[in-house]
């Protein structure tokens, strides 16, 4: 199920750490935004799952040198 791979996540996206780090390889939080993770914990962890996912799919396509 979709939300089991990622509801540890989606319940505790450590931000604070996420942002102290300069570089960010695949990393699905680099592409939610602001706005998204200023309402996180006000949206249901379903649908937290369902951004986490979206976000990955992006991540995982990225090309670095």
């Amino acid at each position: 199920m979709l939300c089991e791979e990622n509801k540890e996540q989606a319940e505790n996206p450590q931000w604070e750490d996420f942002d102290k780090q300069w570089k960010h390889v695949h990393d699905w939080r680099t592409y939610v935004t602001t706005e998204i993770r200023v309402a996180w914990f006000d949206i249901d962890v379903a649908t937290r799952c369902l951004i986490i996912s979206i976000a990955q799919e992006a991540a995982d396509h990225e090309h670095w040198d």
